[in-house]
């Protein structure tokens, strides 16, 4: 298993999703980026993929991670070289997000695509979706968070004259 980032782009739960409601600062539970009512629903279907959650979970039981609800850990069990750590998710890229993107060891299932949508930084509650699943997934895929993007704008309009930082909040800058 890599670590760090060497052919891996893990991107930490906390900086995936925003909570509607509350402080915009904290760091969501897990819990509340995934889907509650979709708990376990069995195996994936191809050989590789059959392969690699079976090495997932000799992984997770040699280092002695305790899987539930509020602790999940995601895995890209499309690579080559299986990768996961605690807390984080694999980059979700085009392929990924086509495939449905992360492998969730404690749910036994892949992610579905309103979780792939907050993970976005998206209100999938808002989204009407009118493409294809794998389409839809491919797009998330290549889209960027848009907490990331607003904290991008938030910087770069002001720097080019094109809004006053008087009129702009950084809603993720530490208090």
């Amino acid at each position: 298993m890599k670590s760090g980032g060497e052919k891996l782009c893990n991107v930490h739960w906390e900086f995936m999703y925003t909570q509607k409601h509350g402080d915009l600062t904290s760091t969501p539970p897990l819990a509340t980026i995934l889907d509650p009512k979709r708990i376990i629903d069995g195996q994936p279907t191809a050989a590789h993929n059959k392969n690699q959650v079976a090495e997932l979970e000799a992984k997770i039981k040699d280092r002695g991670i305790k899987l539930s609800m509020k602790n999940e850990v995601a895995a890209d069990i499309d690579s080559t070289d299986l990768s996961f750590k605690e807390g984080m998710a694999p980059c979700l890229t085009a392929s990924r997000g086509a495939s449905s993107g992360a492998w969730l060891a404690f749910r036994r299932r892949r992610m579905n695509q309103a979780e792939l949508m907050r993970i976005q930084g998206m209100d999938p509650s808002v989204i009407k979706v009118s493409m294809s699943q794998v389409a839809m997934g491919r797009a998330l895929g290549n889209a960027m968070s848009q907490n990331v993007l607003e904290r991008i704008f938030v910087a770069l309009l002001p720097s080019v004259g094109l809004a006053q930082s008087t009129d702009l909040k950084d809603r993720y800058a530490a208090a």
